[in-house]
């Protein structure tokens, strides 16, 4: 707490009696009393600062946790007392501090640090918040914490934001296999949209790498024309609405040239998490 003090100023006028002491001179009148503020009290006072102010987890997978540290440092010229917080939002959200972990709640709860975390004088200490989604929706919640800082204020909130909205590709299977013997055949690639915003492909084709018994059929992703075998970036890329899907048909002829065991590479490029994604392909004897 800052302490400021006010000194008492007396003004007094003193009459001067005749050179000879003679006279009817005397004391001349008192003003009154005046006051006025002295310099703020050298005592100080805590003051807390939060670094970030906000947390993204991006792409975290289900039934996963990730950690992010939020640091607290007092720039104050006085000892910092956390003694509690607030964490109002989504339960896959928590505080892990002191020990402890504690999930996030609907409606606003008080919570305390008992006894409470003190930051020394141009000290800090570091906070886990954590993220542990069930499925792939996005979550938020707010942490404000409580200390003896008066004047802490937005300084003491931090946003929290789990798996924002943004473009999601799954892709299945996740390689694709040939029986050389069994001679030419054709297999399924599903791309599936699978985030809370459109999922756009700028790429999709074989590795040049690939055996040349492979091949591709991208006539069933978005409208593209049947026997399309590649979208390059100089192609219109190919939108997928969140929650549909496309097909690309991976093809296996040995007869095109080349014999088993054969490797291949289907490479997916998207504005995903993950920007590039492989499928391996091979033909086995």
């Amino acid at each position: 707490m800052r302490a400021s003090m006010r000194w008492m100023v007396l003004v007094a006028g003193l009459a001067l009696a005749t050179a000879c002491g003679g006279g009817e001179g005397g004391n001349a009148d008192v003003p009154p009393t005046e006051t006025v503020d002295a310099p703020e009290d050298v005592q100080g006072a805590p003051r807390l600062s939060v670094s970030p102010t906000s947390v993204a987890f991006s792409a975290v997978q289900p039934r996963t946790t990730a950690e992010r540290l939020v640091t607290v440092a007092n720039t104050g010229s006085a000892p910092l007392e956390l003694t509690g917080f607030v964490l109002q939002g989504d339960k896959s959200l928590a505080l892990q501090a002191a020990g402890q972990v504690w999930d996030a709640t609907a409606k606003e709860v008080e919570q305390a640090f008992e006894p409470a975390v003190v930051v020394p004088v141009d000290g800090s200490l570091g906070l886990t918040v954590r993220f542990t989604p069930m499925d792939a929706t996005s979550a938020a919640a707010t942490l404000t914490l409580r200390s003896n800082d008066p004047d802490a204020g937005e300084a003491a909130v931090v946003e929290l934001v789990g798996n924002p909205p943004a473009p999601c590709l799954e892709v299945t299977p996740k390689q694709v296999s040939f029986a050389a013997a069994a001679g030419a055949a054709e297999q399924t690639l599903t791309l599936t949209s699978c985030g809370q915003e459109p999922l756009t492909i700028t790429g999709l084709a074989l590795d040049a790498s690939s055996a040349a018994v492979f091949s591709l059929d991208l006539g069933g992703l978005g409208g593209l024309p049947a026997g399309t075998s590649a979208l390059t970036e100089q192609d219109d890329p190919v939108v997928l609405a969140s929650g549909t899907s496309g097909t690309v048909a991976v093809r296996f002829d040995p007869d095109a040239g080349g014999a088993a065991p054969a490797q291949g590479l289907v490479r997916i490029a998207s504005d995903h998490a993950i920007p590039l994604v492989i499928v391996q392909v091979a033909a086995t004897n």
